[in-house]
């Protein structure tokens, strides 16, 4: 799984959008909008609600048993990210 595609969802969450949330992720909106479609692709699942004319974008029922796995993914890789940079210096 693909953690920059993680970091999109939770962003777009967030964000309540998926162009504001590849803003603050320093990406494209299509670049943003391929890794999503890519994660939903592997999971076989839409994690947001395909209501194009709903904002903020909502998460699908999959999407919200998702949302708790992605944001420990994230935590915990940014928890190894300091752990191994704190060991090396």
């Amino acid at each position: 799984m693909n953690l920059a595609a993680v970091a999109v969802v939770v962003a777009t969450v967030e964000e309540g959008s998926l162009t504001e949330a590849a803003r603050r992720l320093g990406r494209s909106q299509s670049g943003a909008s391929r890794l999503l479609s890519t994660l939903e692709n592997n999971l076989g699942v839409d994690l947001f609600e395909q209501d194009t004319v709903a904002a903020p974008l909502r998460l699908s029922e999959a999407g919200e048993r998702f949302l708790p796995f992605a944001r420990r993914m994230l935590r915990a890789h940014d928890e190894a990210m300091t752990v191994i940079t704190r060991w090396r210096h």
